[in-house]
């Protein structure tokens, strides 16, 4: 019986969306999957096409207990019925506890394929009856008009959907590529259609009495530059003693979104106008002059995505109540992965834009999705609540509020950004006299213009004291207290803010820093030559201690336990600075308690510390970690007897050791220390700064060593200014741009954004405990705002991947010796690899199997090429252009996961490093590795890799072949002189070279051979043109099974022999052609059932199993066991079964887990998709 092939796991882009109350219909594929958007979890999958992908979906009716949907794909639409669990609940009530019922119709084929599906509206009473039909306009690529029916049958036998079609109108020359129907009547429909021309045609179909129905040209729009991709037709809209205005919005690949006016595209005459339909990209070869294309109707032009717009929809909410064209919003999406909110609003005649009677204003932009491609989307919700879905080519789903009321509410937050201006009376008041003032939002430009009197006073620093309180100074020495207030939902109020006067300090005049420690309610502020305490349950600040000087940083902390505050006080050009240890008395006033020095002239930092922690020891003395504005940590040691318990003299730390560019030359911003469970004087420490990266080190403090651990770029910027630990996940905050952002690390997601200007400014943040968001104060113009969010800024119904297509995949072995499959590395054309881990997703109703990204490496400037892992899983190896090739050094880590950090690179010889690393096979030698190249300039290089060694590389060979370009690299190990290296490449050509040093296990780090010019050998023709994927599967210690899956769709198999003994490695050659109907761009083997199984794929999304047999020896015609040594007799491939995949433009596929009976293998392209293999 042949192995069955069969599909367990997709991720390919998302191509449609709909909604029916707070479910989400989501298309991936031929699939449909069903979120709950209220609990971000997936409800249901179900399979419409065979493998034909889905790209629409329709919602014909959204009643009670039964919706009805048209899902297309191609020619292919089919019906599909929902049925809810409960006889009489709406869908917006369900609680979705029960499985929904899910009923099919039968597929029914068009003519042509279909660009945009619309239902016309009911007109029956009785619609919820079981005989109800369903009427629906298509539009397909050629500008014909289709009209199909749902019709549920009158029987108890039959309650299956069936669909009838019927063609209204003919199919036209025309070469549409975006469409849109509106039913403007039950009997009318208004049809919109983008030309490939840069044309726009407005067109209409009226059922007439007795006949089949008229077609009516209305305009032919032109302007745009390029294709159009997307166009919407919107409501009618009527404001005050106005006729009723219809508005047409249409985006293009000339990056401009346009509004134009279609007031008169409703007046359908009874004349026949065939003669206007004449246009050489309309219904008609023959071009007529009675309609001459037309740009007067063009109302607004708006810029603002950065390359081409995919797809344009209007906006509509309860506060449009007079749907005036003016202040009418739209929703793009486009290839720059962004969905962009706009607003119509009257064109200011002294800009350029005047041309228009209107203007596109860009009101807000979301980027929730990576690489390219926002594919579809769908708003849902009521009111002003709208809530926008969007699916891209990364596989992700993301669920975003719209800001679309008056009030500017954004990111699903309770409260807003608000302006607060705090203006000191006239006469500095006493802390008794309490005076309090109510700061609210300015809601008029010209009173939010107006400033003190005291034109030098402005805002110094921000600490929070609690989730709602927060300490504020001022230029002049001011010191107010901020109070937090939610405002009223039901009135749709943000927050307030109400600030109470405590003291006025002289010296804090010009100047003033401060810290605190929220979950202890103190905050400590310095000024000119002394520091301060406040505590929240006190009315005015106390002086802690005096210096001899000018405070330039104050950063508190407390030790692990919370029972005593530290503060490091640093003086502004001083070489040394001082650690408090802050404890409470009985009448918990703040008192000093010790007093330790630090000297920064021993540790060479400098002097700008930028960030501290300490490390208590009760067995040994604690220390002390200060990073510096340089990138630099110093480690200090704390005297045992700091713990305050007798002698009040100031103890002096000792200087241990620096760590040098933890974060480059930039400032090491904040600083967390993870202690070992098992060994007290270790663990790690995790840091974030302005270089961008979120790093990890391990240290020792028993033998005084530091390791790298982990090192990676974030996606939030280079100003990274503070990290914490929330429920488990390490979460990142700083400035990208004129933004602040909070990142979830472990799940790699942005959770909140805020507009504020940027890093250069004083604000202070305070992360929420109950949630994932938190709360910014910033200053900014002058003046206060603040914001608070209640929730991250975005659902994830579901996680991505890559945004491009991905070029390379690697499995690792199994990790911690388990046989489950390991991490999945892929490469892609946006320049990012990804790990994955593929195991249950727990938000699905059967915990499907899922891909879930963990890691995103950031560090190559172009496309991967190449990954491959080391045989222990412990180093990745990367190449891509530019003869870029990275190592990459992984390991588990606390708190983190996986760690990885870049351990070397290979520097390329070339001048202007212009090549492209195509290929690269490693194997491990010893303590080393080594690796062999293969460049687009047809050279081969080998190299060995010591990760331990002082000089990491070493040039073994190198060697030139032809003018080709080498596309494949294989390395054959061998404990004996010459080892043999294969490259394939475009001329269609297997060719060995041989080494003139071994491969073996042993070590050989400490000789390392002299570089030898590389010549090749023997060459064996398997394909009739390139070379387009290479697997290998060794059979026994001397031979290797090698495929090659050719440009010319067809399949090279080859037997590799790696004895030095043989005069040519190549022994056997079998060559299957037209394997494939395109290029075999993926192939892999693997062992199962004590046989060798092949599997192919390529452009044809065709995916194929073969088994390759290897037959044993004939002597004396009696078939005898292959003995060690003796040549194999033949070589046989019989190919088994295929299937379609999902995925397009395959380019590599790995096994990701081989057991005795079954296997899985991942394929990568746009997308990713698990196959299994059952015997």
């Amino acid at each position: 019986m042949s192995p069955i092939l069969q599909n367990e796991c997709i991720r390919v882009p998302v191509t449609a969306l709909a909604s029916i109350g707070p479910l989400i219909l989501a298309a991936e594929g031929p699939l449909v999957r069903i979120y709950d958007s209220r609990r971000s979890k997936l409800v249901e999958t179900k399979k419409i096409f065979q493998s034909q992908a889905v790209h629409g979906i329709c919602v014909c009716s959204r009643k009670w207990q039964s919706t009805v949907l048209m899902i297309w794909g191609g020619l292919l639409v089919r019906a599909l019925e929902i049925k809810t669990p409960y006889p009489d609940t709406d869908v917006d009530e369900l609680s979705l506890n029960l499985p929904l019922g899910l009923r099919l119709s039968p597929v029914v084929k068009v003519p042509d394929w279909i660009f945009d599906l619309t239902s016309r509206p009911n007109v029956s009473e009785n619609t919820d009856d079981d005989t109800s039909a369903w009427v629906c306009a298509a539009v397909t690529a050629r500008n014909a008009l289709l009209e199909l029916t749902i019709e549920r049958p009158n029987t108890s036998k039959d309650k299956s959907l069936k669909i009838l079609l019927a063609e209204l109108t003919a199919a036209s020359r025309c070469i549409l590529y975006s469409a849109h129907v509106l039913w403007s009547s039950p009997d009318h429909v208004l049809v919109a259609a983008g030309t490939a021309f840069g044309e726009i045609l407005v067109w209409s179909w009226m059922r007439s009495t007795g006949s089949e129905g008229s077609i009516h040209m209305h305009q032919v729009l032109t302007g745009h530059e390029g294709s159009i991709f997307g166009v919407c037709i919107s409501d009618n809209l009527s404001a005050p003693e106005e006729k009723p205005r219809r508005l047409l919005a249409s985006c293009s690949d000339d990056r401009t979104i346009r509004i134009w006016d279609l007031s008169d595209s409703d007046i359908a005459t009874q004349e026949d106008n065939e003669s206007s339909q004449k246009r050489h990209t309309g219904f008609k070869a023959v071009y007529e002059a009675d309609v001459e294309p037309s740009n007067a109707a063009c109302l607004a032009v708006g810029w603002g995505h950065l390359s081409r717009v995919w797809s344009i929809q209007f906006l509509h909410s309860s506060e449009d109540v007079t749907h005036d064209i003016s202040g009418l919003q739209l929703l793009s999406m486009g290839e720059d992965a962004t969905s962009r909110i706009w607003k119509i609003v009257p064109s200011n005649t002294g800009s350029g834009s005047g041309r228009t009677p209107f203007d596109l204003k860009l009101m807000d932009t979301t980027a929730h999705h990576s690489g390219k491609n926002i594919w579809a989307s769908t708003v849902f919700g009521r009111s002003n609540d709208l809530l926008a879905a969007t699916g891209g080519a990364d596989s992700k789903i993301t669920v975003s509020p719209l800001m679309i009321s008056s009030s500017g509410r954004t990111h699903g937050s309770l409260s807003q950004e608000y302006t607060v201006q705090i203006i000191s009376p006239r006469g500095q008041p006493s802390p008794q006299q309490n005076l309090e003032q109510s700061v609210v939002q300015k809601t008029n430009p010209v009173k939010a213009t107006q400033k003190s009197s005291k034109n030098t006073d402005f805002f110094r620093c921000y600490s929070f004291l609690d989730a709602s309180t927060f300490f504020l100074t001022t230029n002049t020495g001011n010191i107010f207290l901020g109070y937090i207030q939610p405002g009223s939902l039901n009135e749709r109020q943000g927050l307030s803010v109400k600030t109470k006067f405590l003291v006025r300090l002289e010296d804090l005049q010009s100047h003033s820093v401060c810290a605190s420690i929220p979950q202890l309610g103190l905050v400590f502020l310095a000024g000119r030559g002394s520091v301060y305490v406040y505590h929240k349950d006190f009315s005015v600040p106390s002086k802690l201690c005096e210096v001899q000087g000018k405070v330039g940083t104050v950063l508190a902390a407390t030790t692990p336990d919370s029972q005593k505050s530290l503060l490091l006080v640093s003086l502004a050009g001083k070489d040394s600075a001082q650690m408090l240890f802050v404890d409470r008395s009985a009448s918990f006033v703040p008192f000093i308690s010790k007093t330790v020095a630090i000297p920064f002239s021993d540790s060479g930092a400098g002097s700008s510390v930028t960030s501290m922690v300490y490390i208590p020891n009760p067995d040994n003395a604690g220390h002390i970690l200060l990073g510096f504005r340089r990138g630099t940590v110093a480690i200090y040691a704390v005297p045992k007897d700091a713990d305050g318990s007798h002698d009040t003299g100031i103890l002096q730390a000792s200087f241990v050791r620096l760590i040098e560019q933890v974060h480059s030359k930039e400032s090491v911003t904040a600083m967390l220390w993870s202690p070992s469970n098992s060994v007290p004087s270790t663990g790690h420490l995790i840091s974030v700064g302005r270089d961008g990266f979120l790093a990890v080190h391990n240290i020792d403090f028993d033998t005084q060593t530091v390791a790298l651990v982990h090192n990676l770029a974030l996606p939030v910027g280079t100003n990274l200014e503070g990290l914490y630990i929330r429920k488990g996940h390490l979460m990142v905050y700083g400035f990208q741009s004129t933004k602040f952002i909070l990142h979830d690390s472990t799940t790699e997601e942005e959770v909140m954004t805020v507009e504020c200007g940027g890093a250069h400014r004083s604000w202070g943040f305070q992360p929420h405990e109950a949630d994932f968001a938190g709360t910014l104060v910033w200053t900014r113009a002058s003046s206060m705002q603040v914001y608070s969010g209640n929730s991250t800024s975005h659902q994830i119904l579901r996680s991505g991947g890559h945004g491009r297509e991905i070029k390379a995949v690697a499995i690792s072995p199994p990790m911690n010796n388990s046989k489950t499959g390991g991490l999945v590395a892929t490469g892609a054309e946006d320049t990012t690899i990804k790990i994955f881990k593929y195991g249950n997703d727990h938000t699905a109703p059967t915990q499907a199997l899922d891909f879930t990204c963990i890691r995103t490496l950031r560090k190559h400037s172009t496309g991967i090429q190449h990954l491959q892992w080391s045989d222990n899983g412990e180093y990745l190896f990367s190449s891509g252009g530019c003869e870029e090739f990275y190592v990459w050094r992984t390991r588990i880590l606390p708190i983190i996961g996986l760690g990885v950090f870049c351990e070397s690179l290979c520097v390329p010889s070339s001048e202007h490093s212009d090549l492209r690393l195509m290929s690269f096979d490693v194997r491990t030698s010893g303590s080393g590795f080594v690796i062999c190249m293969a460049f687009s300039d047809s050279s081969l290089k080998v190299y060995n890799y010591y990760p331990s060694a002082e000089v990491k590389w070493h040039l073994l060979s190198s060697g030139t072949y032809t003018t080709s370009c080498l596309t494949q690299a294989l390395l054959f190990p061998s404990i004996i002189t010459p080892s043999i290296a294969l490259t394939l490449g475009t001329d269609g050509y297997a060719t060995s070279w041989a080494l003139p040093f071994p491969i073996s296990g042993s070590p050989s780090n400490d000789l390392a051979p002299p570089s030898a010019l590389l010549g090749w050998q023997h060459r064996t023709r398997l394909h009739q043109s390139s070379s387009k994927s290479l697997a290998s599967l060794h059979i026994n210690a001397s031979r290797t099974l090698i495929v090659s899956g050719g440009d010319d769709g067809g399949l090279g198999l080859l037997l590799v022999y790696s004895d030095a003994e043989k005069a040519s490695p190549f022994t056997r050659t079998v060559i299957v052609p037209r394997a494939h109907a395109s290029a075999v761009s993926a192939c892999t083997l693997w062992h199962m059932m004590g046989k060798v199984f092949l599997m192919t794929s390529g452009n044809d999304q065709w995916v194929r199993l073969w088994e390759i047999v290897i037959t044993r020896t004939v002597f004396n015609n009696r078939v005898t066991e292959m003995q060690e040594g003796e040549d194999f007799q033949t070589l046989e491939i019989r190919r088994f079964s295929k299937m379609k995949t999902n995925v397009a433009d395959v380019s590599s596929m790995a096994v990701l887990e081989a057991q005795e009976k079954w296997a899985k293998v991942v394929l990568c392209g746009v997308g990713m998709e698990v196959v299994r293999v059952e015997a």
